[in-house]
């Protein structure tokens, strides 16, 4: 899988789950201090964004944002055996719940994938350690390492880019151990490699599922983040309007609604528009075909085939896309 790296979503989640984890921090200087170092980290990713800007650079170093991530895992290993002082065995809780979210970014990205062997099993091995000395936190170390071996290759995950998913349990499923957010990141990083046809088969394959009964919808938007289901459906309109698959976007929205389309998701598209939504990648225009002979036939013969390409064929993607699945 390519990819593009960019600081700017690893660390917009990071600095978020930090201020959530370090509401507290005025209780204790250990927590003080921590909270300031970690501030520290990120302003170190947000200089680098800054001159790569100004260099004119189109991607930042995916190695230095694995390396605040780290650090930032050493730190809390290095306070887990201090069993003297209540608050940094408390910091060590707050660290690994700093990094939990953030981490998917690194481990779904191409980068990591393309990523040295040693490097790899480095942070492998430093999580392995982790597990067992932090055992109130193996559940969400295990669940960074679950990323970090298999970030792409799981069943679950290939039949949803490729559009093979079977049975809805199996979407149910995903979506119940990754949540709701987990699997909007990994449709936005279908989206980021520009691998726009993949996307829309994976948010298609959710949003069906999600809207397949309201019980089922109503359960997910209580306990996933405020507007992420909006957020996935948006994602569906948008990409099923680019790559024109008509029929199926109008089957989506019988189900929504149509009150609901106009009342609400049309309102969202236009902040999006207008730059009041964070924006979603949109897909890259194809390119024009070369110029036709010069002769006059062949370029009436080329005007009449380019009207036709002009025509909307109206087409679902029935699998008439011929794309190749995703090994």
């Amino acid at each position: 899988m390519a990819s593009l790296w960019r600081h700017v979503y690893f660390k917009q989640v990071l600095l978020k789950e930090i201020e959530e984890a370090f509401t507290d921090k005025e209780a204790d200087e250990v927590l003080v201090n921590a909270h300031s170092d970690l501030l520290a980290l990120v302003k170190r990713l947000t200089n680098e964004e800054e001159t790569n800007r100004q260099e004119g650079k189109e991607c930042d170093n995916f190695l230095n944002a694995l390396d605040v991530l780290i650090l930032i895992l050493k730190f809390a290993q290095s306070n887990c055996n201090q069993i003297d002082n209540k608050f940094k065995l408390k910091l060590t809780d707050k660290l690994i719940d700093c990094v939990l979210k953030p981490s998917r970014n690194i481990f779904l990205a191409g980068e990591w994938i393309m990523l040295d062997q040693q490097r790899k099993e480095d942070l492998m091995n430093l999580m392995n350690d982790m597990k067992d000395q932090i055992p109130l936190k193996k559940r969400e170390i295990l669940s960074m390492q679950g990323y970090a071996e298999n970030p792409w290759s799981t069943p679950a995950v290939k039949n949803l880019i490729n559009g093979k998913t079977e049975k809805e349990e199996e979407v149910l499923g995903l979506l119940s151990s990754e949540g709701v957010e987990g699997v909007v990141l990994r449709i936005e990083m279908l989206l980021e490699s520009s691998m726009y046809r993949e996307a829309l088969k994976a948010v298609s394959t959710v949003v069906m599922s999600l809207i397949s009964e309201d019980m089922i919808l109503q359960s997910y938007v209580s306990t996933s983040a405020p507007s992420i289901v909006d957020r996935l459906i948006d994602i569906f309109i948008i990409l099923s309007v680019k790559l024109n698959k008509t029929l199926r976007l109008l089957k989506v929205l019988k189900q929504i609604g149509f009150e609901d389309i106009n009342k609400i998701y049309i309102r969202r598209i236009t902040a999006y528009i207008t730059g009041q939504l964070p924006s979603i990648p949109k897909p890259e225009p194809k390119p024009k075909p070369p110029p036709a002979p010069s002769t006059s036939d062949a370029n009436k013969a080329a005007e009449k085939e380019e009207k036709k390409k002009k025509l909307p064929t109206g087409d679902d993607d029935e699998e008439s896309d011929n794309d190749d699945d995703i090994e």
